[in-house]
């Protein structure tokens, strides 16, 4: 039940188990208390269903197979940690760090990964990060490894709300997309009665097809694209390239340029 570490960048070698220097130092000097100076010991560790509790994690993405992996730095378990959490996420730019590259696909989550593989014609799977609710942590480890160009891409309605300078994006923290939506489409000239409508929609995507009646969706989501990009550049030294899409695929705004045959670097 306990995986198998298959690529570098994490804290455990390839090929070694997953189990991370803390825990496995844990472990060894507990041992130690029941032996003496002359003995030794085989220790066996087991995770019942762990190969199935995996597949729920972010073990398949981070390249650790066949089980989970024994994490901690302290030995106290914390339930729904975020920092732990958050942590998990950074190991997905340690993997791309390990590679030399200098831009990354940063995506709020997995409709944003499935879009980004079906967009990008040739692209490496571990370019593309998960950033959960946090795109301010992922952007500043992103910084701190220096990489150089950063492309967010995703769906609206997380993406947006880092253009009103949302950087924790979980909806109890911050919500805002329809402030957000409704001030953008004000500012491209819709009509008040659109304003209203727009504002009393419960979803994204029904403010989206407002916005496709009144023949609007392009340069309201280009005005959300630049704010997005002014909002990290101001808080990142990175360069930033923003593709906004709709639930079905379609790409929302004009003002990038990513295109589907990009060769990264």
């Amino acid at each position: 039940g306990v995986g198998t570490v298959t690529k570098p960048g994490l804290p455990v070698p390839p090929g070694e188990p997953a189990i991370n220097p803390t825990p496995k130092k844990m472990i060894k000097e507990n041992i130690k208390k029941y032996l003496s100076p002359e003995e030794g010991a085989t220790l066996k560790i087991s995770v019942p269903e762990g190969r199935k509790v995996a597949k729920k994690t972010m073990n398949p993405r981070l390249g650790i197979k066949g089980g989970i992996s024994i994490l901690g730095t302290t030995g106290i378990a914390r339930p729904m940690s975020s920092k732990a959490y958050k942590r998990s996420l950074a190991c997905q730019i340690d993997i791309a760090a390990s590679k030399e590259w200098k831009e990354l696909v940063f995506v709020p989550g997995n409709i944003g990964e499935k879009i980004a593989k079906k967009y990008f014609k040739n692209i490496e799977e571990d370019r593309i990060i998960q950033m959960g609710n946090y795109p301010g942590y992922m952007l500043k480890i992103a910084a701190k490894k220096r990489f150089k160009r950063i492309i967010l891409l995703g769906h609206a309605g997380k993406l947006i709300k880092i253009s009103a300078g949302i950087f924790n994006t979980k909806n109890t923290v911050a919500d805002g997309r329809r402030e957000i939506i409704t001030a953008h489409a004000a500012i491209n000239g819709a009509s008040k009665q659109l304003l209203i409508e727009i504002f009393n929609k419960r979803t994204v995507e029904e403010m989206i097809t407002e916005l496709d009646h009144a023949g609007l969706t392009q340069p309201v989501f280009n005005s959300i694209a630049s704010s997005t990009r002014k909002k990290c550049q101001e808080r990142y030294p990175l360069d930033f390239d923003v593709l906004i899409f709709n639930l079905k695929g379609r790409i929302l705004n004009t003002n990038f340029k990513t295109k589907p045959d990009h060769t990264f670097n």
